[in-house]
């Protein structure tokens, strides 16, 4: 006898709990880099060529498995995605070195191009299916911040993990890949929701620059301290341990997903310009902690950072729900955001002190924010 399928409403919730398993995935290395560089002989720079690595996978997945949903719906195309990032944690959680750490962040990054769109658009016509088309204007306003919550449970799980735990390379790998293979159940029995009509072709319209734009100076952010974190909280604690690293990162990227949650009355054009205010001084108090070396001006300085990052990203992926071509391309500017200036940042390490890298990050993020509030008004 076939299984019975689930119903719209718990099926939101497994796609859900999918999602926030495999960006949590993404993010849980970073507060184990410390032990990477121990174990491995990782500097700042190999430290952002194994992220940069990460996002060259999810930019090569976006383009073309970001828009399976779209062709061959939405069951098939997240069960995929589920089963990348099985394999990328299996490959992380095993000590390989350097290779088998590229390796799995490459296929983590993967994971996350193939996941993101289609998920997030599934959620969302689930949603409606249970609750109306009511249902599904109140959570396409909270939608855009599943992404960012995912990305700040991974290094809250992990840093703690590696805290209290005698294997801390392994454990938090063996503990998100238990979730995601829990999940490959419910996510097999969810309802298909992609429609024909739905399924767009590469000429299908994309959001304007601006919106663009948006997503990449937001997501500029969340790289900064995704990638870096460990670098500078370690100029001003010369040890860090992995569970503080992984409180702060959390806090940022829970102030992400956090303030667009808060704010979802208020109309994408005002999230972006105030997301821009938000993400600017949030950078000058972060500078401002490591050239002082005060922590909690560096946790302020990140928390509303990240809730300015948060924002724009809502206001750029609340334009582009309706097909996962539109989302994968929100998705797309957003991780080459997260990329290119952190791979800049850390050739600049290479060369630089933290304080100087940090003060060029900043001031060509200020300078980019006031194009992006403008363009995407």
């Amino acid at each position: 006898m076939r299984p019975r399928p689930l119903g719209p409403g718990p099926a939101a919730l497994a796609v859900t709990g999918a999602l926030l398993a495999i960006m949590a995935l993404s993010t849980a290395p970073t507060p184990l880099y410390p032990g990477y560089a121990a174990r491995d002989g990782l500097g700042p720079f190999g430290v952002t060529v194994v992220f940069s690595v990460f996002v060259a996978g999810v930019l090569a997945a976006l383009p073309t498995l970001g828009r399976a949903g779209d062709r061959y719906g939405r069951r098939p195309a997240l069960l995929g995605a589920v089963g990348c990032a099985l394999a990328a944690d299996a490959v992380l959680a095993l000590p390989w070195g350097p290779p088998g750490l590229l390796v799995g962040r490459a296929l983590s990054g993967v994971a996350v191009g193939a996941a993101a769109p289609v998920a997030t658009v599934w959620i969302t016509e689930l949603v409606a299916r249970a609750w109306g088309e009511d249902g599904r204007r109140r959570w396409a306003t909270l939608t855009p911040a599943l992404s960012l919550a995912g990305l700040s449970l991974g290094p809250l799980l992990a840093g703690w993990l590696a805290a209290t735990t005698s294997r801390p390379l392994t454990t938090p790998y063996v503990v998100l890949g238990a979730a995601l293979a829990v999940l490959l159940v419910p996510l097999a029995l969810a309802p298909e929701t992609g429609a024909p009509a739905h399924r767009t072709g590469p000429g299908a319209s994309l959001p304007p620059p601006g919106v663009l734009l948006a997503a990449f100076g937001g997501f500029s952010v969340t790289g900064l301290f995704g990638a870096l974190a460990p670098e500078m909280l370690a100029t001003i604690d010369p040890q860090p341990s992995p569970a503080a690293v992984g409180t702060a990162v959390f806090a940022v990227f829970a102030a992400g997903a956090a303030a667009p949650a808060a704010l979802r009355r208020v109309p994408p054009g005002r999230q972006i310009r105030a997301g821009a205010v938000a993400v600017a001084l949030g950078l000058a108090g972060v500078w401002l902690a490591v050239a002082l070396g005060a922590v909690p001006c560096f946790v302020a300085g990140g928390v509303l950072a990240g809730a300015g990052g948060g924002l724009l990203f809502r206001g750029a992926l609340a334009t582009a729900l309706a097909t996962a071509h539109a989302a994968g391309a929100v998705f797309t500017a957003a991780y080459s955001g997260l990329a290119v200036p952190v791979l800049g940042m850390g050739l600049l390490l290479t060369a630089v002190p933290m304080t100087a890298a940090l003060t060029v990050f900043t001031g060509w993020t200020v300078l980019l924010l006031p194009l992006t509030a403008r363009r995407a008004a």
